[in-house]
């Protein structure tokens, strides 16, 4: 007999007979298409295993009968004492039900003080009486049940309104929507904090835990309409539609209030931390003027400075540093942001009303590489009309700039110099060997070395120019005209080859 026939004959779900073949009650014949196939026997069996559930029986002492670990008739013994115990506890609650009944009183004679103080006495010998807190958590399993479990957040009333279902929510589906509610918490608060100055926190975790809170509340908020309802039947609808309605919008405003403030756009206190360094040390500063960068206001052919150069002076780097760590806190926060470039901060700040003049971005070049804010700490200096020459720190704070600090930046250009990975870019091409092996420190018998060959190409004509610019410009090379150079190597696109010094000892795909 197949699952959906025997389900029918007894009047039992799948899920009761899955749970008995899981505690090894059943054990159903397995087709080849996968089907389960009920014998008789196991009718019989299943018809028993019913009976003594019905007759409260635990399963534990169902597979100890079923195995003949014990007698039936001593399992019955251990039943009678349990609902015998049972029965007496709740002998109290049944008693004075009776008495009530008898002096036949009306709701508004109700002693209802005396009473509890008679329940609360009987309950300290032993006596039972009806589990309050299981209102609470029948109401709170429902709610999350049908708001979640149906994929919405009104219940009950936009149910019936909206989904036209009459079956009930899904609890799986209910606590997959709260688990990726809480994920999506945990995001929200990792994808906002990631600031380009911010410490290693729990992130991740902090966004659950509020997330979680709001959660809390909103069930809370919920259990409240709920009684509300309850106590106002004449009103139930209008109060459960209202507040439903209320207490989605409050909770998913907390939710929104809660990324702001992870943003540092919602914040409730003022900024009185000093500015903060993803590294203690710096191998470069690199600051760029607003008309040096590519914008509306400028074509970008008159220098290379913002791309190519940088200051590597350990004396000018730490003169920097501590200006900055000597900027006072204004105590308000950055509106700007550490993703935008230096000419959409500045835009940004026309529209709330301030057009700063010369404006400078100063990205300190840590020496570690930080997975998540990358190498660079970004700041910005730029002078505020009311008050003067201003720090920010992009989506954390504004600081009153020390003047060694502006000055230092404004004589940036006085301290600059090449990057040496651009010159050794430009040693490879100039000093270009084709016969020159490249080792890979991998292996020490030399399998995986290369030769690199390389192809200079006229972004203009597309043909190959390798040699007669290498001979053109090597001199300039030599005289370390790095400017020259640049503009140079502007006007051809390279391109590298690579090939392995021993091809047969090493496996590869071309």
């Amino acid at each position: 007999m197949k699952t959906k026939e025997l389900e029918n004959l007894l009047g039992i779900t799948k899920e009761n007979l899955r749970y008995y073949e899981k505690e090894g009650l059943l054990s159903p014949e397995r087709l080849d298409n996968g089907y389960r196939d009920y014998s008789e026997d196991d009718i019989v069996r299943l018809k028993k295993i019913l009976v003594m559930r019905k007759l409260g029986i635990t399963i534990a002492e169902i597979r100890d009968v079923l195995e003949e670990k014990r007698e039936l008739s001593s399992v019955l013994c251990d039943t009678m004492d349990r609902l015998d115990r049972e029965i007496t506890s709740i002998q109290e609650a049944r008693a004075m039900c009776e008495r009530l009944a008898e002096e036949n009183i009306t709701i508004g004679e109700l002693d209802g003080e005396r009473l509890l103080s008679e329940i609360e006495a009987e309950q300290a010998e032993g006596g039972r009486f009806a589990d309050l807190a299981k209102d609470v958590l029948s109401n709170s399993k429902e709610l999350i049940t049908e708001s979640f479990g149906h994929l919405q957040f009104f219940f009950p009333v936009f149910k019936p309104l909206l989904w036209k279902r009459k079956r009930k929510g899904s609890g799986a589906l209910a606590a997959v929507m709260l688990v990726l509610f809480l994920l999506a918490g945990g995001n929200a608060c990792v994808q906002a904090s990631s600031r380009n100055n911010m410490p290693d926190r729990p992130y991740f975790l902090t966004g659950m835990l509020v997330f979680a809170l709001i959660f809390l509340f909103w069930l809370f908020l919920r259990n409240v309409i709920w009684y509300a309802s309850k106590k106002h039947p004449a009103h139930e609808r209008v109060i459960a539609v209202t507040g439903s309605i209320l207490c989605a919008l409050l909770c998913l405003g907390l939710d929104f209030a809660a990324v702001l403030h992870w943003s540092h756009v919602l914040m409730f206190r003022k900024n009185t931390g000093a500015p903060v360094f993803r590294d203690e040390e710096a191998m470069s500063i690199q600051v760029n003027r607003n008309d040096e960068i590519p914008g509306p206001d400028n074509d970008f052919t008159s220098s290379h400075q913002s791309m190519y150069y940088r200051a590597y002076d350990p004396y000018y780097i730490n003169a920097v540093t501590q200006a900055i760590r000597n900027s006072i806190p204004t105590g308000k926060w950055s509106v700007t942001r550490n993703d935008l470039t230096l000419y959409e901060s500045r835009q940004l700040l026309k529209v709330l009303g301030k057009d700063p003049g010369p404006y400078w971005q100063i990205l300190w070049n840590g020496k570690t590489e930080d997975p998540r804010s990358g190498r660079y700490t970004f700041f910005y200096l730029y002078e505020d009309e009311q008050t003067g020459w201003i720090l920010d720190e992009p989506e954390y704070g504004l600081y009153y700039a020390d003047e060694e600090l502006v000055y230092l930046i404004q004589h940036y250009a006085e301290h600059i110099t090449i990057g040496p990975e651009v010159v050794e870019s430009l040693r490879f091409v100039f000093e270009y060997d084709p016969k020159r092996v490249w080792h890979n420190d991998m292996y020490e018998d030399g399998r995986f070395d290369t030769y690199r060959y390389l192809t200079l190409t006229d972004i203009e004509t597309g043909e190959d120019v390798t040699e007669t610019f290498i001979e053109t410009w090597k001199p300039a090379y030599e005289n370390r005209e790095w400017d020259t150079l640049l503009s140079a190597m502007e006007t051809v696109k390279q391109s590298w080859r690579e090939e392995y010094v021993h091809p047969e000892d090493a496996h590869f795909e071309e």
